[in-house]
């Protein structure tokens, strides 16, 4: 999660390339994120990539809060664990915190309806 899709999508090309890095026998340190590309979109929606980041919450606030509602309808899932995996602890603090906003948001709703 960040501040805009657009700087989400670029942190979430560090845990694409440590996943493709499993599958390809190269893997590495998680490495800087850098801009999301047309070969990062190819390589996540690999079968075998995507079928492991096919949970992944990826965007600004609205967004992640669309993709957690929609998940936990589509799960029926009453408890989340979130797990990141970026270059920076200072983006992973940023993410937890404001998924950490979204999920309050998700709570108090499903606590009023």
């Amino acid at each position: 999660m960040a501040e805009t899709n657009e700087e989400a999508e670029k942190l979430f090309t560090s845990l694409i390339g440590t996943f493709y890095g499993m599958l390809t026998g190269k893997m590495q340190r998680v490495q800087p994120p850098t801009e999301m590309t047309e070969e990062w979109r190819q390589i996540f929606n690999h079968p075998s990539v995507h079928q492991m980041l096919k949970y992944s919450f990826v965007g600004d606030k609205v967004t992640v809060k669309k993709q957690v509602v929609n998940f936990l309808s589509e799960t029926g899932a009453d408890e989340l664990i979130a797990v990141s995996s970026m270059y920076s602890s200072e983006d992973r603090i940023k993410s937890a915190q404001l998924f950490a906003e979204v999920m309050k948001e998700i709570n108090v709703n499903l606590a009023t309806a």
